[in-house]
C-alpha cells in the first residue's frame, strides 16, 4: 500500500525521476503535516533541494495548498554551488549540503465557532 508522501508529493510532481522525493526528510514533513490538525506550526531544518529542484515540484504544490503561510530561510550554504563557503567559518553546519529552515503555518478557523 502506498504511503501518504507517495500519493501526494509524487502524484503532484511532473519530473520524470522522482526518486529523491522518497528521502527521509520529505517523509518527516508529511508525517508532521498529517498530525498538525487545523491550527499549528511545523518547523524543520532540512536539505534545501526542495526549494528549486524540479523533482520537488509536487512537494511544493502540496505545501502551498495545505498551509496558509510558508516561510523559508535559505542559508545559501550549498558548498557544491559555492566552494568558497566550505568549512565552519562560512557555513554554520560545516557540511556540503545546502540547508534551509522551513516554517509551515496552518491557521484555519474551526467551523461553528465564533472568530
Amino acid at each position: 500500500m502506498p504511503h501518504n508522501y507517495e500519493i501526494r508529493y509524487i502524484k503532484e510532481g511532473t519530473a520524470q525521476n522522482q526518486i529523491v522525493v522518497y528521502d527521509m526528510y520529505t517523509r518527516f514533513f508529511r508525517w508532521a503535516s498529517d498530525r498538525l490538525g487545523q491550527n499549528g506550526i511545523i518547523a524543520f531544518i532540512a536539505n534545501r533541494s526542495f526549494i528549486d529542484s524540479k523533482t520537488f515540484d509536487g512537494f511544493r504544490k502540496c505545501v502551498d495548498r495545505e498551509f496558509d503561510y510558508v516561510y523559508i530561510v535559505d542559508t545559501q550554504s550549498d558548498v557544491r554551488n559555492n566552494p568558497k563557503i566550505s568549512g565552519t567559518k562560512n557555513n554554520v553546519f560545516g557540511i556540503q549540503t545546502g540547508i534551509a529552515v522551513m516554517f509551515l503555518v496552518r491557521t484555519r478557523k474551526e467551523s461553528g465557532k465564533a472568530a
